[in-house]
């Protein structure tokens, strides 16, 4: 009974293949990081994210494009006002009584989108938008320095450590969305984004050790990686609405990498430290830098 009503006049509903396309889908895991790190408009934010089914403003250009051809009257859309606070700390870095940590409060990552009211297509709905998906910055030090008096009389090596983390992480998505009616209340929409990333980040440890029979070891170590990279995906919606319901359903493709490059440098310094247990002291060296990689 429930599959006739997918057929009219002997011709499939037009929602027929997407019904068909759910049913025969493999499971998948959950995607934990989807909707639930930052929220766009004002709906979005208020709900969380949760907006797949029924966003009311142009943020259906991310949540379910197919919305933008269902009455979302809004022409231009921008939010910047939200604030966010964030904790984040490196544990057991310098033992288990030091972890270097940095908080920050600040604006959240920002909305623009709005509508192409001057590009008209019988039957279709434009629209554009830019967000800032990924805006994470982190920086933190952590030092320790024994308490341990240097007095040949103590039984405890002398020591002191340092840490320094840096991490910088910015991606914007930059998008054009095309909808169109399917039926009375439902329609489909597509999305697609260029995304540009660009990631850095710098480890540098350093660390020295002091034994009272004379005997001392020290470490450094510089571990740095950047790169940027653009790729291109595509959110896919659906959207059904049924007074007094409405309902969504949103695919979004995989990243199809274009183009990305990026540089490391690594150097790693071991002085008087015995690394192969045979109570003899060693020396290590070993520095590495390139550019010009390729990122995919």
């Amino acid at each position: 009974g429930e599959c006739r009503r997918f057929v009219e006049n002997g011709s499939f509903h037009p929602l027929l293949p997407v019904l068909l396309a759910f049913l025969i889908s493999a499971p998948a895991t959950a995607q934990d990081a989807n909707y639930w790190d930052n929220q766009y408009g004002t709906k979005g934010q208020l709900l969380g994210g949760l907006v797949v089914g029924s966003p009311s403003d142009l943020s259906a250009t991310y949540y379910n494009p197919g919305w933008i051809a269902l009455g979302v009257d809004a022409s231009l859309l921008v939010t910047t006002l939200a604030v966010e606070y964030s904790d984040l700390e490196m544990r057991g870095i310098l033992g288990t009584e030091y972890s270097p940590a940095q908080s920050s409060f600040g604006t959240s990552p920002s909305f623009l989108a709005g509508r192409f009211n001057v590009l008209r297509v019988e039957g279709w709905q434009f629209a554009w938008s830019y967000f800032e998906r990924v805006k994470f910055n982190f920086e933190a030090r952590g030092l320790h320095v024994s308490e341990t008096p240097l007095a040949p009389a103590a039984n405890t090596p002398w020591t002191v450590g340092e840490v320094f983390r840096s991490t910088r992480t910015d991606e914007s998505w930059y998008g054009f969305t095309l909808a169109r009616q399917v039926g009375e209340r439902s329609a489909l929409g597509i999305t697609p984004y260029l995304v540009n990333r660009f990631q850095r980040q710098r480890l540098q440890a350093a660390g020295q050790i002091y034994d009272p029979g004379g005997d001392s070891g020290a470490l450094h170590m510089v571990d740095e990686f950047e790169f940027r990279h653009y790729r291109l995906l595509a959110k896919i919606g659906l959207a059904v609405e049924r007074t007094p319901f409405t309902f969504g359903l949103t695919l979004t493709t995989p990243g199809f990498g274009i183009y990305g490059s990026g540089e490391v440098y690594a150097n790693t310094s071991l002085t008087d430290v015995d690394l192969d247990g045979d109570n003899v002291p060693d020396d290590y060296l070993a520095a590495d830098a390139q550019d010009d990689l390729k990122a995919v």
